[in-house]
């Protein structure tokens, strides 16, 4: 993931800007951590990348972020989360984490690990 839209991405999942969803990127004016993403594309590329009913990353959002997958995963050998799409921690359906994480907690494992 490229350095700059990490820090962008991690920064407004904290910032509290962002009201968070489950189950898809965007809910009426709710967002979940993938959909956070996708708003920053938009914003900075001054186009609409439709969110309603979408579930994953779409290609032009992937390339601008430097992540090689519609469905991004959290990697790091020594962590609970190693190898769990993001977006499950997102809306906590996870064999590793039954409950959903907060977007704090989700930007502390995208700041400290390898999100692909």
């Amino acid at each position: 993931m490229k350095p700059e839209i990490r820090k962008i991405w991690v920064d407004s999942l904290r910032s509290g800007r962002f009201k968070k969803c489950m189950r898809v990127c965007k809910r009426d004016d709710r967002y979940c951590v993938l959909g956070v993403l996708i708003a920053l594309y938009n914003e900075c590329h001054k186009r609409q990348i439709c969110m309603n009913g979408l579930t994953y990353l779409p290609k032009k959002v992937q390339r601008w972020a430097g992540i090689g997958s519609a469905f991004p995963i959290i990697s790091g050998s020594e962590l609970k989360y190693s190898g769990e799409y993001i977006s499950v921690l997102n809306d906590g359906c996870g064999d590793r984490e039954p409950k959903p994480l907060g977007f704090k907690k989700l930007a502390k494992l995208i700041e400290q690990y390898d999100c692909e």
